[in-house]
This record gives structure tokens, C-alpha cells and sequence, in this order.
């Protein structure tokens, strides 16, 4: 899996600098240097919708695929799931049941699953990990 590179600081220098030509030219808040509104501009309003849409985009393809491990959850109102589960129809066999794993507990870090604890099977093999899903999601 590639990760997008994203400068933000160019982005912000570049758009810190439109912000300054703007309300030099409309005289927005008269009261305060113009250097000093279009960084209050950008602290205030920019930065905060910059990092919210970076969030939903994800910064990786790791971030992408976990996004979409949510929508196939939302999309099928189940409360629990299992790691083949989600490797098997949310993921189409795409990642090996060791990535899925690390996806899955990104999105327990996150507080969108919980682990629930293992329970012994009457019979051969190892007993399925199952993760709670956070209500909200549903």
C-alpha cells in the first residue's frame, strides 16, 4: 500500500498569502493589521476545515480501508464481526488475515470496536475473535 504525500505547509504559506491580498483589498476588519486577520482567518476557520477534510480523505491507503471496513458495517447493520468477516465481504480477500488484524484494531484504538472476549469451543480449532460494534455506527 502507497501513501499519498501531502505538503500542508506550502498549502498554508501559499494560502496564508491569498488570505492577506483578500482583506488588504476588501478591508475586512478594519481594526486589525491585515497580517494579523488573515492568520486569525486561517487558525480560526481554514486550518480546522483542512485537517477535517484531510480526515476524510485518510492520509494513507491504510486510512481508505478502514473507512471502508465502517461504511460495509454501517451498510449491514451488524453489531458483531469477525476478522474473516470483514477480510471476506467488506474487503473482497484483498489483505491477508495479519492486515486486516491491524486494521481492526486501529479501528478499536479509535473506539469503533472492542474486542469480545474468546470463548472455548466444544470442538477442534481456534475459537473466532469477534468485535463488538460501537452503537453509533449502526
Amino acid at each position: 500500500m502507497t501513501e499519498t504525500n501531502i505538503n500542508v505547509t506550502d498549502a498554508i504559506r501559499g494560502q496564508q498569502e491569498q488570505l492577506k491580498r483578500l482583506i488588504a483589498q476588501q478591508n475586512w476588519l478594519r481594526e486589525a493589521p491585515e497580517t494579523t486577520a488573515a492568520v486569525c482567518l486561517w487558525c480560526e476557520y481554514f486550518w480546522p476545515h483542512s485537517r477535517a477534510a484531510v480526515r476524510q480523505i485518510g492520509l494513507t491507503d491504510h486510512h481508505a480501508e478502514a473507512r471502508r471496513i465502517l461504511r460495509w458495517i454501517r451498510a449491514s447493520h451488524r453489531d458483531v464481526i469477525s476478522r474473516e468477516d470483514v477480510r471476506r465481504d467488506a474487503l473482497n480477500q484483498r489483505f491477508t488475515a495479519d492486515e486486516v488484524d491491524r486494521l481492526l484494531q486501529v479501528l478499536a484504538t479509535a473506539g469503533w470496536l472492542q474486542k469480545i472476549p474468546r470463548e472455548p469451543r466444544p470442538g477442534p480449532g481456534r475459537p473466532t475473535i469477534r468485535w463488538a460494534v460501537n452503537p453509533k455506527l449502526i
